[in-house]
């Protein structure tokens, strides 16, 4: 394998950070724009209680996905197959937590949609635990260059389907701002599957160990 140089990497991986950050304020600031205070109040809440299973899968993915990669390079496809499994069932479990979560939680905070929210994450959450997974892997091969353009493609096309929606239609919800980052996550899930991602085959032995390091 060609050995990977530090500048080009540093520098695809500084992108995609500022990439995934800015698409995101944009993102929120054309949200409060055009959403009600409350609807405003519920994605907030929506998102704070989300970046929880987010970190978590970050957490898997990105420390020990790497940590069992790099001291056993010959039994890549083992580990990444066992971390796939992981990151997509860990997901769902804490997405349905968050989702039994969300009906305590609106009627405290008076948020009626939050648990309809939930329920579009349970099943964004499959998706983006497949979208972080082969992200680290990417990452695990040296190429953020593809990490640069999956965090870019992502959120432009959630910028301009939103922007779609609420011109075209005229109309703008929490649900939909949801539904929105379906097509947005497949977008770049397809970009990545698209540059040749190889074949992994599934070895439970793996999964326990990775879970204990991941923690």
């Amino acid at each position: 394998m060609q050995k990977p140089n530090f500048f080009r990497s540093s520098s695809h991986a500084m992108v995609a950070g500022a990439a995934q950050q800015g698409f995101a304020l944009i993102h929120f600031l054309m949200v409060v724009r055009w959403l009600t205070p409350a609807d405003v109040g519920a994605w907030a809440m929506f998102l704070t209680l989300t970046s929880f299973i987010e970190m978590g899968r970050l957490g898997l993915i990105q420390n020990s996905m790497v940590h069992f990669m790099t001291h056993n390079p010959d039994d890549r496809s083992r580990i990444a197959s066992a971390a796939l499994i992981l990151s997509i069932v860990s997901s769902i479990i804490g997405a349905l937590i968050l989702l039994i979560l969300s009906y305590l939680l609106r009627g405290v905070f008076q948020m009626p949609d939050l648990p309809t929210l939930m329920l579009g994450y349970v099943i964004l959450t499959v998706l983006n635990a497949a979208l972080r997974f082969f992200d680290g892997w990417q990452m695990t091969l040296h190429n953020f260059k593809t990490s640069m353009l999956t965090a870019s493609i992502f959120g432009a096309t959630y910028c301009l389907l939103t922007v779609f929606v609420k011109l075209y239609f005229n109309i703008m919800s929490t649900e939909i701002l949801v539904l929105l980052q379906i097509p947005a996550s497949l977008a770049a899930l397809f970009v990545i599957l698209k540059r040749n991602i190889k074949q992994i085959n599934f070895a439970s032995d793996n999964s326990s160990n990775m879970f204990h390091q991941s923690k």
